[in-house]
């Protein structure tokens, strides 16, 4: 196993949490924001991140930050093909990962792991050492449902795949997603899959959303 270097300050409970997020910065930041409200609320936190687009640890004394290897060439990590990048990452990950959580447990127990729902692999690797994992989705209530809906549209043939962008008359709005999107549906199934059988989902939403229980009560909106 690769050496993996921690930058850390020293832990003085038990309530501990490891979270995973995407490195995208738009991922990034929010994972970042819910572990400084966990932290506020006496939890110790965990870090782990892939060396592609690493957060910054200088900004965030009091966290613990794992590197784990990500095995990306320099033109797999310039690609603007978010969908192929997730895939890879999934790929690439998933023992690294394995073996990282694995390391932490050898120190003690772990309440639960936050992860963000682009890594579809890790449900299983949560499931594996038996550790509650919660997905954070960092876009909208609104937006989940919407690709939600894009496997069923697709099947029914309201979205061709095509050379070029599709384009989709739906309720008056045309949508366009690019080619690699049209191509990322098994991916997107997957996500899906594996955020729908996490412990707890937690959204980008109006808390009004949850108190008219239009939400299920395992998704949590901040």
């Amino acid at each position: 196993m690769e050496e993996q270097k921690q930058t850390q300050k020293p832990q003085t409970n038990n309530r501990r949490l490891v979270l995973f997020p995407a490195p995208l910065q738009g991922h990034i930041n929010p994972m970042l924001q819910l572990a400084s409200i966990l932290h506020s609320q006496g939890f110790s936190v965990t870090v782990i991140h892939t060396h592609f687009n690493s957060p910054a640890k200088s900004r965030h004394p009091h966290f613990t930050f794992l590197p784990i290897s990500d095995r990306l060439s320099p033109a797999e990590a310039s690609t603007e093909d978010v969908v192929s990048l997730l895939t890879l990452l999934n790929s690439n990950c998933a023992a690294p990962f394995r073996d990282a959580l694995g390391g932490l447990l050898a120190d003690g127990p772990i309440a639960c792991l936050i992860t963000d729902t682009g890594w579809h692999f890790s449900q299983s690797v949560a499931d594996g050492f038996g550790i509650p994992r919660i997905v954070l989705r960092t876009t909208s209530v609104s937006s989940f449902l919407a690709f939600a809906a894009l496997p069923m549209l697709r099947e029914k043939g309201y979205l061709l795949k095509q050379d070029g962008p599709i384009a989709c008359l739906i309720t008056d709005a045309i949508w366009h997603f690019s080619q690699s999107v049209a191509d990322g549906f098994g991916t997107l199934r997957i996500v899906l899959r594996t955020s729908s059988v996490s412990s707890f989902l937690v959204y980008a939403a109006f808390s009004t959303l949850q108190e008219m229980g239009d939400l299920p009560k395992q998704v949590l909106c901040i």
